[in-house]
């Protein structure tokens, strides 16, 4: 007859972790690996989210850059075209000048819309530099927490390693109980 039990037969299994691709499952070592791999990502986002707030101001600047552009053009056409009406002898009323309001106006216009795809184009590199963010912000609270879930389980380990060793312990001095009670004849 056996005595004690082992330390299998108790009710006890320890609960799995999921880590990252390529970490082993090898406790708080590999915790604080991942931990720290998570800290380079947040590092390395970060460092996109500011790339990318300097894209959507430079890419703003060269928005109002090429609506400047547009509208000095657009002075130089309109000068051309009052140039070529006086120079032909028309009445500058009427025709001509509906022509030069068109003219202003579809000046004006595209210096709008350079203005406005530039804005959208800005607008989309800010939104992109808050997603980067908050992707460096989710990578490191999941490095805390792959470094908390590992503490758990180590204080949990250690627990539970007590609680089998006391069961053990309690289990032997109840057999040796048993066996010094029992008187021989």
């Amino acid at each position: 007859q056996r005595r004690g039990h082992e330390l299998h037969s108790l009710p006890h299994e320890t609960p799995r972790r999921f880590l990252p691709v390529g970490h082993e499952d090898d406790g708080l070592e590999g915790a604080q690996r991942a931990a720290g791999d998570r800290e380079q990502l947040a590092a390395i986002e970060r460092y996109n989210a500011s790339v990318q707030r300097n894209n959507a101001m430079a890419e703003a600047d060269r928005a109002a850059a090429q609506a400047e552009r547009i509208r000095r053009k657009n002075v130089l056409v309109m000068g051309m075209q009052r140039a070529a009406f006086l120079k032909s002898g028309v009445d500058q009323g009427g025709t001509p000048e509906d022509v030069m309001y068109d003219s202003a106006i579809e000046g004006e216009l595209d210096a709008w819309t350079a203005e406005y795809v530039g804005a959208i184009s800005s607008y989309n590199l800010q939104a992109k530099a808050a997603i980067s963010e908050a992707q460096a912000r989710t990578a490191e609270i999941s490095g805390d927490n792959a470094l908390t879930a590992s503490y758990m389980t180590a204080g949990s380990t250690l627990l539970s390693s007590a609680g089998d060793s006391l069961a053990l312990y309690a289990n032997y001095k109840m057999q040796t109980a048993k066996t010094s009670s029992v008187k021989i004849k």
